[in-house]
């Protein structure tokens, strides 16, 4: 049987926890043998992660081990060679706000969609609901929710089961009050 694979959106203002808990998504994928490739808006971000370039036929042919990162610098550039990347791992948009665009680009649209066939995980990482295109939603399983303080009504009639994602986000920014780094996961 295969195996399910995931699409999590992580939402969380600064220092809520968010890169803590991308950090523990890998180490628990690679503890599986799984890859994971982040990609990321900042070369600074993710040190002590190789970067690899786009174009590189490693990256093209799943030829790599372990954890690499791809800078974010241009839709052509980045999204067109991830999208030929076949690989049982993880990929993580980190900081999406930083690169994606209002409108979902046809290349994110197949990594979406043809997710379990290219046996991978994915994971968008941003501060809010807003910060997040409205169709990306559509192919969520999971929300993992650190305090926001993103207005989420904006995505009503995006986001599947938006009562229940409500309620969460509400209890969540009332126990971060206490403890910042409080979370939860909303399965969809």
């Amino acid at each position: 049987m295969a195996r399910k694979s995931e699409h999590i959106i992580i939402l969380g203002t600064n220092g809520t926890g968010k890169s803590t808990l991308l950090k523990q998504l890998v180490e628990e994928a690679n503890k599986k043998g799984r890859r994971a490739l982040i990609i990321t808006p900042d070369p600074v971000e993710w040190q002590g992660v190789e970067e690899i370039q786009p174009e590189s036929q490693l990256l093209r042919q799943g030829g790599f081990t372990g954890v690499r990162k791809v800078v974010y610098y241009s839709e052509a550039e980045t999204l067109e060679p991830i999208s030929k990347f076949y690989f049982d791992g993880v990929l993580i948009f980190d900081d999406c706000r930083s690169y994606f665009g209002s409108q979902t680009h046809p290349v994110l649209k197949t990594i979406f969609i043809r997710r379990r066939q290219f046996m991978r995980d994915v994971v968008i990482v941003g501060h809010g609901f807003t910060d997040i295109p409205p169709q990306y939603f559509t192919y969520t399983t999971k929300f993992i929710l650190f305090k926001t303080t993103d207005n989420m009504i904006k995505r009503k009639n995006t986001i599947s089961n938006f009562e229940a994602a409500q309620k969460v986000v509400e209890r969540v920014n009332r126990k971060a009050m206490s403890n910042p780094h409080y979370k939860e996961a909303l399965k969809i």
